[in-house]
């Protein structure tokens, strides 16, 4: 007697770990009153990125959220190498215990992070297992 044994094979689905990460830009920001106004204007120079608030604190909040809306953008679109090359980004490197150094800046400009979210999707057996 011959019996035959079929065995399905189980569906593969591929599955992608999300992962979050944020990045932190350091960038210099500047705030300042308008002489004209009681409004505050806010700026990223480097970036050539302007924008205002009521309140110095409400300038710096708009000017951040400015800044992560045009990188993120930026990314999207795949334009961001050439956008920040175009301003005058190099890249640089930093050797083992080197330290950075602070640029001299105007009185009311100050480096501030910028945070950028990511979600970087990877399939498990991309991510390194040490």
């Amino acid at each position: 007697m011959l019996y035959f044994v079929c065995i399905r094979a189980p569906q593969v689905r591929e599955v992608r770990l999300k992962i979050p990460i944020q990045v932190h830009w350091e960038l210099p920001i500047g705030v300042k009153k308008d002489r004209h106004r009681d409004w505050y204007v806010s700026w990223c120079p480097v970036l050539d990125i302007y924008s205002q608030g009521e309140t110095r604190e409400r300038a710096l909040e708009n000017i951040i959220e400015a800044t992560q809306l045009f990188l993120m953008s930026c990314f999207e679109r795949g334009t961001l190498a050439t956008v920040l090359k175009r301003q005058g980004f190099k890249q640089a490197t930093l050797g083992a215990g080197r330290r950075r150094r602070t640029p001299n800046l105007p009185k009311q400009v100050k480096m501030l992070k910028v945070p950028v979210p990511f979600l970087v999707e990877k399939r498990p057996e991309d991510l390194c297992p040490a």
